[in-house]
């Protein structure tokens, strides 16, 4: 699955954030991202080129990040000690 669909460090907040786009799809697409299991982001109806973001949390409380696009499984992201200053150093917002 190629749809953009990603969580990314928010280096102005000190969190993680995501965007959805839908970047080839006519119809539109349904995205829900299911945070550390129990806490649930959802974007529905994302027309094509339409796109949509949302805070998820602070970095440091996130530990998984499931993503599901239309209803089937696109990525799992799991964050641990080892790893989470990768995710920062990779996948961030730069603020000007």
């Amino acid at each position: 699955m190629d749809y953009w669909t990603v969580p990314f460090y928010n280096t102005k907040e000190d969190k993680v954030s995501v965007i959805v786009w839908n970047n080839k799809d006519d119809e539109p697409i349904d995205v829900n991202f299911i945070i550390n299991g129990d806490k649930l982001i959802t974007f529905n109806n994302i027309k094509k080129y339409e796109w949509k973001m949302n805070d998820v949390g602070n970095i440091n409380d996130i530990n998984s990040i499931l993503i599901l696009v239309n209803g089937k499984l696109k990525t799992n992201i799991i964050l641990n000690d080892d790893n989470r200053q990768l995710f920062k150093d990779t996948n961030y917002s730069i603020h000007t």
